[in-house]
């Protein structure tokens, strides 16, 4: 029997003031039980955090994981990005109707961000940790 989705490693992510961008300070890695798969951001990768209305916070490692995937298209195609989105809201807590609602705007609109995202490091322009 495999382990189930969960975040390996915890966020720990520097906010910019007054804005949802968020750089990571360490690696931030989630096992996908569907996939069998360990996706890990890189540190100083920079994303933008939730884009929609958040509950305590909810959501934010899970954001940070699907916009490294999203700035990955040449590894990670978008359905399965998305997949993992959603696997990522229930390692987090997030019950079955937001999960899916927030899922269901993702899919809908995340074609608009697929690939697109310029996520550099506002220090370097290298935010793949030297990969």
């Amino acid at each position: 029997m495999k382990d189930p989705a969960h975040f390996v490693t915890t966020l720990e992510a520097r906010r910019y003031p007054g804005t949802r961008t968020r750089q990571l300070l360490s690696p931030l890695s989630f096992y996908s039980a569907e996939y069998d798969e360990t996706i890990t951001a890189a540190p100083g990768f920079v994303f933008d955090g939730v884009s929609g209305p958040t509950l305590r916070g909810d959501g934010e490692a899970s954001s940070g994981i699907h916009d490294w995937m999203y700035a990955h298209p040449q590894i990670y195609p978008r359905d399965k990005a998305d997949k993992i989105f959603k696997e990522c809201l229930k390692a987090e807590g997030m019950g079955w109707f937001r999960r899916n609602a927030w899922y269901s705007a993702l899919r809908l609109f995340g074609c608009l961000y697929y690939g697109k995202e310029d996520h550099a490091s506002p220090d370097s322009t290298d935010y793949y940790g030297g990969a």
